[in-house]
Formats: C-alpha cells, sequence, structure tokens
C-alpha cells in the first residue's frame, strides 16, 4: 500500500513488529507514532529500528519525489543462508500491513555457479 508521504494515515501511539530469521532469532520493534508525524517519518522509525536490530536485515525506503509517494524495502543485509530469510510481522498496530513490509517481492536465494 502506498500513502502519500506528507499525511498520516497511522493511528498514533505504540506500534510493535517483530523481525525472525531462519536461525530462529527473533527480536521486536517497538515505534511510536506522535502527533505530528508524516508516513514519511513513520517509515523512516521503522527503517532506523530495523537497521539498528542487528538482525543482518537492512532498511530503506525508495521515495518518489514526483509523486510524492514512497515505500518501505527491507533486505537481507548479509549474504549466509540464514539471514537471507526472515519474516515480519505485526504483533500491535499495524505498520507492517500498511507498508506492505511484509510483501515479498523476491525470494531469498543463493549464488550458483555452472
Amino acid at each position: 500500500m502506498s500513502f502519500k508521504d506528507d499525511a498520516l494515515d497511522f493511528a498514533t501511539g505504540e506500534h510493535s513488529f517483530e523481525i525472525s530469521t531462519a536461525d530462529g532469532e527473533v527480536q521486536r520493534l517497538d515505534i511510536t507514532v506522535s502527533e505530528g508525524d508524516t508516513n514519511i517519518d513513520v517509515r523512516r522509525k521503522m527503517a532506523d529500528a530495523v537497521n539498528y536490530s542487528g538482525m543482518g536485515v537492512q532498511a530503506d525506503f525508495v521515495r518518489d519525489s514526483a509523486s510524492g509517494y514512497s515505500s518501505l524495502v527491507l533486505k537481507s543485509s548479509t549474504t549466509c543462508e540464514s539471514a537471507t530469510r526472515f519474516n515480519v510481522r505485526d504483533i500491535s498496530g499495524s505498520l507492517v500491513y500498511y507498508t506492505a513490509s511484509d510483501m515479498v517481492t523476491q525470494q531469498a536465494q543463493n549464488a550458483k555457479y555452472t
């Protein structure tokens, strides 16, 4: 789902989501959505939480300044097999759902040489 960057389409308050890796590591991440935040502020908070989690997952957001929309992109920051596979899910709130952070656009895979 896409929302205009300069609006706020999320409920204010505490939101929690978790990242779990294929090797069984799980970490809960908490985000506070404040009055006055915009959609891009929320995505930045989510990206910061993921990037500082140490879970081997990198968060970036892609912004289209012409349309005023942005997307949060999560990917493995390492090449080891266990870190390339991860899941993201909401615990409280719906940030993962509404940012589509749990939508797989490319399956994890190891390089193959032939």
